[in-house]
C-alpha cells in the first residue's frame, strides 16, 4: 500500500462505514444482505438452465418456479482492479472470453470482513456438500497481503453464443468501452451480454438532509485506497479437467469514500514538492592535478596552454 496512506485512519473508517452500512441495510426488506449475513439454511445451490452447466446459490423458494440468485455486498479497502482492458495485443477468441473486469478488497483485518471471509468458507463447503464425493471441487482458500485478508471478484467481458444461445448482445456500460475497442471484437459467436454487465455507482451524501443516492458513474471514478462496496454473488462451474470451481462473479462497485486516497495523493504531491527545494546544484570536477615543480607547471603549459591547478570539462 501506498506509504502516505493511512492504513490506521482507514481501518477505523471501514469499520464505521461497514457497521452502518449493514445496520441500514437491515431495515429495509429487500436490501441485499452483507456476506457475513448468509446464513446457511436460507438458500439452496440451484443449477442454472444455461448450455454450459454452472450452479448457483438462491433464496430457498418452493412455491417460486423462477429461483432468485442471492447477490450479496461486502465493504472494504480497494487493493487492485482491472476494470477497463487497456491494450490487446491477442485478438484471437480463446484470449478474448477470457477478458474480464476485476476487483480486490482488502478489510484490514476489520471485524466484520473477516466474518464475511468466515461465511464464505462455509458457502464453498456447502456447494461441496452439493455435489457429494463424485465430483471433486477445489477448496477456497482465501488470498492474503501485506494489509490482510484480500477478497476478490470478477465477471467477464464476453460470452460464447454456444453457452448462452437464447442472450442477446447489448451495450457496455458508460466508461467500459471509451475508444470502441471492445465493441469491435464482438462477432457472431462472441457478444456482451446481460451476465457480463458490472454497474458503477458513486455514494452522495445530502450535507442538510442526510439522504444517501447512488449516482451512476463510470470505472475511473475509483482508485486503490479508496473505500468501496462490492455486489457480488457464488457461482460454481465445470472446467475442462471436469472438477468444480467456485467463482465469485462482481456485478457492481459502488465508490463509498475517497477522502484518504486523497489525502495520501496530498500528502505525496508536498514530500515531492519539499524534496524539489532541497535539492541542490551539484558540480563536477573533471581533469588532473599537477604537481608545484617547475617541471609540472612547464608541462601544463606545453599542454593546456594555461597555469591553473586543474582542467575544468
Amino acid at each position: 500500500m501506498d506509504p502516505f496512506y493511512d492504513l490506521d485512519a482507514a481501518a477505523i473508517a471501514l469499520e464505521q462505514l461497514s457497521i452502518e452500512r449493514r445496520e441500514r441495510s437491515k431495515q429495509f426488506k429487500d436490501a441485499l444482505p452483507h456476506l457475513a449475513d448468509i446464513e446457511a439454511g436460507s438458500y439452496s445451490v440451484v443449477e442454472s438452465g444455461a448450455a454450459r452447466k454452472n450452479w448457483k446459490l438462491c433464496i430457498q423458494e418452493e412455491d417460486e418456479e423462477v429461483a432468485t440468485e442471492i447477490v450479496f455486498t461486502l465493504q472494504g479497502v480497494l487493493s487492485k482492479a482491472n476494470l477497463v482492458p487497456k491494450q490487446i495485443r491477442d485478438c484471437r477468441p480463446n484470449n478474448i472470453i477470457k477478458l474480464s473486469q476485476y476487483a480486490e478488497l482488502s478489510g484490514l483485518g476489520t471485524k466484520l470482513f473477516e466474518d464475511g471471509m468466515a461465511n464464505t468458507s462455509i458457502i464453498h463447503d456447502n456447494f461441496a456438500q452439493h455435489f457429494g464425493g463424485g465430483t471433486p471441487v477445489f477448496p477456497w482458500i482465501p488470498a492474503t497481503g501485506p494489509t490482510g485478508t484480500i477478497f476478490s471478484a470478477n465477471n467477464r467481458l464476453f460470452t460464447l453464443k454456444i453457452d448462452s444461445p437464447t442472450e442477446q448482445s447489448t451495450e457496455f456500460e458508460p466508461g467500459v468501452d471509451p475508444v470502441g475497442m471492445l465493441e469491435r471484437l464482438k462477432t457472431r459467436d462472441l457478444f456482451h451480454g446481460p451476465e457480463n454487465i458490472v454497474k458503477y455507482f458513486k455514494m452522495s451524501v445530502d450535507d442538510d438532509s442526510g439522504e444517501i443516492k447512488y449516482l451512476p458513474t463510470v470505472p475511473g471514478t475509483f482508485k486503490v485506497g479508496d473505500l468501496v462496496e462490492m455486489q457480488g454473488s457464488f457461482v460454481a462451474i465445470m472446467t475442462t479437467q471436469n472438477q468444480i470451481k467456485v467463482t465469485t462473479r462482481l456485478h457492481a462497485l459502488t465508490a463509498l469514500d475517497n477522502s484518504l486516497t486523497k489525502a495520501a495523493d496530498k500528502g505525496r504531491a508536498a514530500f515531492q514538492a519539499k524534496v524539489v527545494l532541497n535539492q541542490k546544484q551539484v558540480r563536477r570536477k573533471i581533469g588532473y592535478f599537477y604537481e608545484d615543480s617547475e617541471e609540472g607547471q612547464a608541462s601544463k603549459k606545453q599542454h593546456t596552454g594555461d597555469d591553473k591547478r586543474m582542467q575544468y570539462h
